[in-house]
Formats: C-alpha cells, sequence, structure tokens
C-alpha cells in the first residue's frame, strides 16, 4: 500500500490524507491493473480533529476489463476527538465480453487522521 500526504504535523491546520491499493499482473511484466484510493480531508486544531472536509474513494490507471462499482462499505468517526478513524472499502469487478464478470476483489483502505495533524494508514486487498 501506498500513501500520500499533504497535511503538516502539530498545531493547527487543514490537510488530506490519501491511501492507495494497487493491482498488478503476475509474471512476466508485474503491469499495474488498477490503483484503488481512498481520499480523506480534515481540519485538525493541534489536539482534536475540528472538521471533516471531504471523503470519497476513486480509480486510476484502471485496465481493460475492470470496473469500479462503487463503495460496498464505510465508516468514519465524528469530529472533535484526539482521533478520527476513517474506513473506507470499494467493489472492483473484473469483466471480460465473452465469459462475463469473472472476480470481484474488495481493496479496503483505513486512514486514522490525529488531532495533531499526524495520520496512521493500513490497508486489504480482499477477494
Amino acid at each position: 500500500m501506498s500513501t500520500a500526504v499533504q497535511a503538516a504535523a502539530a498545531g493547527p491546520g487543514c490537510g488530506w490524507q490519501e491511501g492507495t491499493l494497487t493491482r498488478k499482473t503476475g509474471w512476466p511484466d508485474y503491469s499495474v491493473e488498477y490503483k484503488w484510493r481512498s481520499h480523506l480531508d480534515t481540519c485538525w486544531s493541534g489536539s482534536k480533529v475540528t472538521r471533516i472536509n471531504n471523503q470519497y474513494t476513486y480509480v486510476t490507471n484502471q485496465q481493460y476489463g475492470w470496473a469500479y462499482r462503487g463503495v460496498s462499505s464505510s465508516s468514519v468517526g465524528a469530529a472533535g476527538y484526539w482521533s478520527l478513524h476513517d474506513y473506507q472499502q470499494g467493489h472492483m469487478e473484473y469483466c471480460v465480453f465473452k465469459y462475463g464478470c469473472l472476480q470481484d476483489l474488495y481493496p479496503a483502505v483505513s486512514i486514522t487522521q490525529y488531532g495533531n495533524g499526524t495520520a496512521s494508514y493500513s490497508g486489504w486487498k480482499t477477494g
């Protein structure tokens, strides 16, 4: 899992966190089939998460056959506490015209935003 961060630690501020799960083909080339991304935009005071500005998921580098079917599960904590937990799980489906849909995957990312501007991440690729 890779992460992108645009948030300054310590003191008040606003910024975003993003976790990315990348699906790659197998041997021999290991090319990217898709990148599923979970984005969380918040503000903090230095001691509390004060506001959730935006939260969404999206897919990039999507190759032929893969379709993003949307969010299958989602939860986000409330602002006003030292930390805020955000969980997003998507639904990716692999379909081939002649044979139909052959595979369902459920990528998930968990982001915990802290009141000092730092964050932690984890991600899962479930099938």
